[in-house]
């Protein structure tokens, strides 16, 4: 938070958690909700934001998200006659995907359209999703990655692969958007195929869909060939990354998800399936695979071509590795936030 209040004459955060009492540092102050469940945190985040509007001036009200998060900050902004920042990370709400998943989201598509045609900026992760929301909303949207503040930590990581093994690596929440049958699916061919190398699958996560993952993966028979961890912290993560082969996402949709990043800060190549923010660390075929939804074939055949083919591990490994680090740093992080602010400055 210090290098984002660095770029503000002050900043007040209000933070869904339970802490009892504000905090500040500098010139950033975190103000908890306190509220016990989402229901409470979000009224309170409301009155707390109205209770500041009153008592001190702000020019601009951030949010995290276009949906509840955006009601609030949008509610807020008004009482303030503040300028509204609306980010747009993870989910592209109009992504045809996400609507289809649950009736819910083809409401909550509509609450997220009222609170962006209502923004004075928006900011997001993906190159997809950039692209998507500039042709509805113009120059107001702008791409501004979220890179973790301990990437460096991958920097210099050595890979440490096993010879004569090929180790596929999959970390997510086990959420329906995840498509966990689809994953499960691609092991099951994957450990049928008449590989050279012994494969192996490490499942990182937890989730609703856990469940189904470790039914399935006992009914199939897989439990040999897979390793299921439903937690690891930070510091396990870059281990994970630097021992294993390849990367795999097997998603619906998603926005930028944190593991391409960093799975390409460690050289780790990836097969993924076609989502938002695969362009920002993929060129296809040549640091990556991306595989269209549902080609459960294609999926597989790309992981068992990178299995076969060690030259064309290591090429794409290089590659992915070498273009992570000429695009993204946390400094790209707070650069184009200031971009964002002084366009907003100028508004």
């Amino acid at each position: 938070m210090a290098a984002y209040g660095s770029l503000l004459d002050s900043l007040t955060v209000i933070v869904a958690c339970d802490l009892s009492e504000p905090k500040t540092a500098g010139n950033v102050r975190l103000v908890p909700t306190a509220g016990g469940n989402r229901i409470v945190n979000f009224l309170r985040s409301i009155r707390l934001g109205r209770r500041f509007a009153k008592s001190e001036k702000f020019d601009l009200v951030v949010v995290q998200d276009p949906l509840f998060g955006g009601f609030a900050g949008w509610r807020v902004a008004r009482a303030a006659r503040a300028k509204l920042l609306v980010s747009v990370y993870g989910t592209n709400v109009f992504d045809p995907l996400w609507k289809r998943l649950a009736w819910k989201n083809r409401l909550l598509k509509f609450l997220a359209a009222f609170i962006l045609a209502r923004a004075d900026a928006i900011q997001t992760d993906g190159f997809e999703t950039e692209a998507d929301l500039r042709k509805r909303y113009g120059d107001r949207v702008f791409w501004k990655p979220i890179v973790p503040e301990n990437i460096e930590e991958y920097r210099e990581l050595p890979r440490r692969t096993t010879p004569g093994e090929f180790k596929v690596l999959f970390i997510a929440r086990m959420l329906p958007q995840k498509n966990v049958r689809f994953l499960v699916d691609v092991m099951d061919r994957l450990r049928k195929q008449p590989l050279q190398k012994k494969i192996s699958f490490t499942v990182v996560g937890d989730g609703p869909d856990k469940k189904f993952l470790d039914g399935q993966v006992a009914r199939r028979g897989l439990a040999p060939f897979v390793s299921l961890v439903s937690r690891c912290t930070r510091q396990e993560l870059p281990g994970l990354y630097s021992t294993h082969d390849v990367f795999i996402l097997t998603s619906r949709f998603e926005g930028f998800p944190r593991v391409f990043m960093e799975a390409a800060a460690t050289g780790l190549p990836i097969v993924t399936t076609r989502v938002s923010g695969v362009t920002n660390v993929i060129e296809d075929g040549t640091s990556g695979f991306v595989a269209e939804q549902s080609d459960l074939e294609g999926f597989v055949g790309k992981v068992a071509r990178l299995a076969g083919d060690d030259a064309l591990a290591l090429g794409f490994s290089s590659k992915i590795r070498a273009d992570f680090w000429k695009r993204y740093s946390f400094a790209v992080t707070i650069e184009r936030q200031k971009v964002i602010f002084d366009y907003l400055r100028g508004r």
